[in-house]
């Protein structure tokens, strides 16, 4: 049986998934804390959860017009590889070296996005395909092994070239849905995923994003920036010691 903390906890964490794309990473190390099951096996199981969060985001995203559908193939096409990938290298390498680098690559872009505020965000369409397909191919690898799903890669990445933040979170929720595929069907083939655990954090998880996702789309864009940039830099900040502590 569940802690029922763990739920309470897994929903927060996704409404924080649905709003502004950041906080898949602290879902894995959440399960593992509350249901007492090795880091290992709460990857694979948070992995499923946020794909489905990443359905739920994708569909109020997109209903809302808050995603470039053109931008989101080359995405997904380059996620998809780079997700099994990485859900390989899971079973054959710690991925303190992986969080590492989101976890910088995170507080530079929120730094970054913090110092541009009063500067108009770019139209995205101004990202070529190969960029994109490019993104997407670190994304999926890095998430995967991780465990974070793909926006806390992907929306720094976006940020950082100054695409416009609410077309950067539609395509932040949309790139879970690859990723949480096929780094799910890596999972099965390297190891197991506890499907119980999965299903039971599922339905947290799912609420919460969709508490989050309809929630940001009433948000001024000046403020969503703000927050995004400074959650970027407090997930950053939070895994460099916590990675440090470890």
């Amino acid at each position: 049986m569940l802690d029922p903390l763990l739920i309470v906890l897994s929903f927060l964490v996704a409404v924080l998934v649905g709003s502004t794309g950041i906080g898949g990473l602290l879902l894995a190390p959440t399960i593992s804390l509350y249901s007492g099951v090795p880091i290992q096996v709460a990857l694979p199981a948070s992995m499923v959860a946020l794909l489905l969060s990443g359905v739920v985001g994708t569909l109020i995203f997109g209903g809302k017009g808050s995603i470039v559908w053109p931008h989101a193939l080359p995405l997904a096409i380059g996620a998809a590889p780079g997700a099994f990938l990485g859900s390989f290298a899971l079973s054959r390498m710690p991925s303190n070296a992986a969080q590492l680098v989101i976890a910088i690559l995170a507080v530079l872009s929120g730094i970054h996005s913090m110092r541009n505020l009063r500067r108009p965000a770019t139209d995205s369409r101004f990202l070529g395909v190969k960029v994109l397909v490019g993104t997407g191919l670190v994304t999926g690898f890095l998430s995967a092994l991780t465990g974070s799903s793909g926006p806390l890669v992907l929306l720094p990445i976006l940020l950082f070239m100054n695409a416009n933040m609410i077309e950067a979170l539609g395509l932040a929720q949309m790139i879970q849905i690859p990723i949480g595929l096929f780094a799910t069907v890596g999972y099965l083939a390297f190891g197991r995923i506890d499907l119980t655990l999965a299903a039971s954090t599922s339905i947290a998880v799912v609420a919460g994003a969709t508490v989050g996702a309809l929630g940001v789309h009433s948000f001024p864009i000046g403020l969503l920036r703000v927050i995004g940039a400074l959650t970027l830099i407090s997930a950053g900040v939070y895994y460099i010691v916590m990675i440090r502590v470890s």
